[in-house]
């Protein structure tokens, strides 16, 4: 049984309207009466020959993909819902009731991670959304890697942030030598932040930086003051290709 989420009209019945009815095992050529009121663009499932309460020796489920323009069902699959494929006379009632195949696929397509489905196709990895879909569904996890990526070291002479998410961090919590920090990790976009935050190790250190760094605000920091933190604040600008500092501050 496929797994699309089927439309669920409002109760609509009809008739077959295939000259000479249909047999067993047709799919293309079956027609209804009328379309009104039933999404045609979507998938799905008909009950032809339905009666209230159904007769099974009489009835069949069927599902189709679309409805085209002279009313004929397009995407056939015969004897859904557990029902064989039968025969069926032209003028016999063509109903589109709600069935377990509309509740049972919809739970199917919406299992997160499951088997992909016209509803969804897995789930977002934990990315920076660079990628436009449709059909994938976000996770906390997907999503709090997006928003924020935080580091913490001890020390390093190329310290290196990432940049690739929306809010970036990196601590240094005792800088024991001259560093050099290194262009930021990632893909980053318009608008992204960055904050680095550097103790040294009680004395004082050198700091240079790449040139995707821009003291916007103010001439970079080029050195730590021995055992005061200083914080820096950056931002992503994509029209300079540039990390621009907005502003940094130090211990008093």
């Amino acid at each position: 049984m496929s797994t699309n989420a089927y439309y669920v009209p409002q109760f609509i019945s009809t008739s077959l309207s295939t000259v000479g009815g249909i047999d067993d095992s047709q799919t293309t050529g079956i027609k209804i009466t009328s379309v009104s009121g039933v999404e045609i663009a979507k998938p799905g499932i008909l009950c032809l020959s339905y009666a209230n309460p159904i007769v099974t020796d009489n009835a069949e489920w069927i599902t189709y993909t679309s409805i085209d323009g002279t009313n004929e069902l397009q995407g056939v699959t015969r004897g859904a819902e557990g029902f064989s494929a039968k025969a069926h006379s032209n003028g016999v009632t063509a109903a589109f009731p709600i069935s377990k195949s509309h509740i049972n696929n919809l739970n199917t397509a919406l299992i997160i991670g499951g088997v992909a489905t016209n509803m969804s196709e897995g789930v977002l990895d934990e990315d920076t959304f660079a990628t436009d879909s449709a059909t994938k569904l976000a996770t906390q996890q997907s999503i709090k890697a997006y928003v924020n990526s935080n580091a913490s070291i001890t020390s390093s002479a190329t310290p290196s942030p990432t940049g690739g998410t929306f809010r970036n961090s990196l601590f240094i919590t005792a800088l024991a030598a001259a560093a050099e920090f290194a262009e930021p990790s990632g893909t980053p976009v318009n608008g992204n932040m960055l904050m680095i935050r550097v103790l040294d190790d009680g004395t004082a250190r050198a700091l240079t930086w790449n040139a995707i760094y821009d003291g916007m605000y103010d001439t970079l920091p080029s050195t730590t003051t021995a055992s005061k933190t200083l914080y820096m604040i950056f931002m992503y600008s994509s029209e300079a290709t540039k990390w621009e500092m907005l502003s940094y501050v130090e211990e008093s």
